[in-house]
């Protein structure tokens, strides 16, 4: 059976914002009302998942905080919002976390800051523990103290379940064997921990590799890929493309977050919970790079150096309880997330070469 909702038109993939995101916030029940004039808290918020988090917050009337270590953000505009409020530090501050929380009023918060790479991960375990796992920690102890706090939303992966194989459920038992993993897996039992020991209102979203505009980290598969194509040069996969995994366009991801967040205001039962938040349409690596090939109109061939990466991953999950307890479905097809996340890198591309502040200014450093 198909749960996926039908993809928008082409014509609404290219409608502004307003234009979009109104009418699909109130048909898919994520709360505007629930939004509006609402303080939340949204950590690594210049990252990538973290600047569609604020711009959809802010798009709903959320009066946002962002924190991050330094000024950036991943889309063009957000920082100008008057409703957004940035605080630069470091998570392992925790008096400065307590300090924003009280200093702004948090009620709901969405941790997405963290070292986001599994090969900075290798080569830096203890920094990425110390960035993932410690961070995480403060931020919930801060969070308990301050007690006001009416939401935690924690952005975890499915690189928790190994490589345990295809339709794993939230109850697939965590195995990890790389540094970055085992990261995410330790925030996750302490979240745990602070849900059933304190009442802490959080919950946790499994998601597969997100993709999406404004993602400049060059060494993740989609937007490297795209990089290579609009240079017309052929990608290079590391390995021999063989990893299956699950792909989730951010936009949907975001809906995910968001509807956690209200399902938790409404239901407290979900304490402690994990979601696996997918679009169920697994590729391999090398499945994706030439599906990206092939939307953007090349006729490149990916460069395979098949460098050895130990077991092959093997990994997809199911998403049917966020269907069931969330209501939450993808409503973005893994063709239509490409053409909108190529779209954005398309305009970026040629925006750098006209000389637009907004561009991709890391091209010319590559």
């Amino acid at each position: 059976m198909n749960h996926r909702k039908q993809p928008p038109t082409e014509s609404a993939i290219f409608k502004t914002n307003a234009e979009r995101h109104e009418p699909a916030v109130r048909d898919h029940g994520l709360g505007v009302e629930f939004w509006r004039d609402r303080p939340v808290l949204v950590t690594g918020a210049s990252g990538f998942l973290g600047t569609w988090l604020v711009k959809r917050l802010l798009d709903m009337g959320g009066r946002v905080v962002g924190t991050a270590r330094k000024p950036g953000s991943a889309l063009p505009g957000v920082d100008e919002h008057e409703r957004l409020r940035r605080e630069y530090g470091d998570l392992a501050d925790a008096g400065w976390l307590s300090k924003i929380l009280t200093k702004h009023r948090v009620k709901s918060v969405f941790h997405a800051a963290a070292q986001p790479l599994a090969d900075v991960a290798f080569d830096d375990p203890v920094g990425t523990f110390e960035s993932n796992v410690a961070g995480s920690w403060r931020l919930l102890d801060a969070c308990r103290a301050q007690g006001t706090v009416e939401q935690v939303v924690f952005a975890s992966s499915d690189r928790v379940y190994g490589n345990a194989g295809i339709g794993l459920g939230e109850n697939t038992p965590v195995t990890t064997g790389h540094p970055y993993d085992a990261s995410k897996a330790c925030a996750e039992l302490i979240s745990k921990a602070y849900a059933h020991s304190y009442g802490t209102p959080i919950a946790i979203a499994r998601s597969g590799v997100l993709f999406g505009g404004g993602d400049r980290n060059w060494r993740r598969l989609v937007p490297g890929t795209i990089l290579s194509v609009l240079r017309d040069e052929s990608p290079v996969v590391r390995s021999d493309g063989q990893a299956l995994l699950d792909y989730l366009y951010v936009e949907d991801a975001v809906d995910a977050y968001l509807r956690i967040a209200v399902s938790l205001a409404a239901n407290p039962h979900l304490r402690g919970e994990a979601f696996n938040i997918c679009n169920e349409t697994p590729l391999t690596i090398l499945q994706m790079v030439r599906k990206i090939i092939h939307t953007m109109g090349s006729a490149l061939e990916p460069t395979l150096l098949s460098e050895p990466q130990g077991v092959p991953q093997q990994r997809s999950s199911s998403a049917n309880k966020a269907r069931e307890l969330l209501g939450w479905n993808a409503t973005y097809s893994l063709d239509a997330g490409l053409s909108r996340t190529i779209q954005w890198y398309r305009s970026a591309f040629t925006d750098e070469r006209d000389g637009a502040a907004h561009g991709l200014e890391e091209l010319r450093c590559q």
